[in-house]
């Protein structure tokens, strides 16, 4: 209305435009995860803020925004601007990858795995160590990988191996032990483990003289002896004392 003493040149007229808005859905098919928009519909030009909740174990990889004829970029801060048309949107959740660090007792790095979330996990070959037998792995391995790295440590138990003696004529030959280095208690063994100390005790007949001895590993390599004693290999050993017989002479 007209105030009065206003002319027509004076009127005012305001016009009011009605935007379009569109529709704005969430795919039905998307796996572990969950995405949001914080709007249903928004007009063209405007920004449309998105955000995601991947389930435990996955994160999220990519958006996909789509219309009737094409795709809309997803900003980098999880954004995009409404276009002149209803839209989808979807998204791709991975799952987190995750390493398997491989170590041996003495703490050395054999070697590095990587799995995601959720695989079967195929363990290494089991790892050889000269003189020792392989347990496993401590902390046992998952059948398949968690939401965390890994790192199992290999476990050995020391091996042992028998000592065959030779008893040859001129005395008797014994493998002993140390238990007690305070007390020097012995014992006798027939066995022992792989790179400890052997100590060879013998005992010679009268009318003898004890040389020396040979000992021998699985493969028949002469071991080395000193002060009567060796390391034992890692595999069974062969102990022959060598004695003499002395002669005498008979005067009649």
């Amino acid at each position: 209305a007209m105030k009065e003493g206003m002319t027509n040149s004076e009127m005012a007229t305001a016009t009011y435009v009605v935007l379009p808005t569109y529709a704005i859905t969430t795919a039905n098919n998307i796996a572990n995860g969950i995405v949001r928009a914080d709007a249903s519909r928004a007009a063209e030009g405007e920004t449309v803020n998105l955000s995601a909740i991947a389930n435990n174990g996955y994160h999220l990889s990519t958006w996909a925004i789509t219309t009737e004829t094409g795709t809309v970029e997803v900003s980098a801060n999880n954004s995009f601007v409404m276009p002149a048309g209803n839209v989808t949107i979807s998204a791709t959740f991975e799952p987190n990858g995750h390493t398997i660090t491989y170590y041996n007792v003495s703490g050395e790095i054999i070697t590095v795995d990587t799995f995601a979330y959720g695989d079967t996990i195929t363990p290494i070959a089991e790892p050889s160590v000269v003189g020792y037998t392989f347990t496993g792995w401590y902390p046992a391995l998952p059948t398949t990988m968690p939401d965390y790295d890994l790192t199992p440590m290999a476990h050995w138990q020391i091996n042992r191996y028998r000592i065959n003696i030779n008893q040859v004529q001129g005395g008797i030959v014994q493998a002993i032990e140390v238990v007690d280095y305070s007390t020097g208690e012995t014992i006798v063994i027939d066995s022992a483990d792989y790179g400890s100390w052997v100590q060879i005790s013998t005992i010679t007949n009268d009318g003898c003289t004890y040389n020396d001895v040979v000992v021998t590993d699985a493969n028949g390599t002469v071991l080395s002896v000193s002060n009567n004693g060796f390391t034992m290999p890692a595999s069974d050993v062969t102990v022959t004392p060598r004695f003499t017989i002395q002669e005498f002479t008979i005067t009649y």
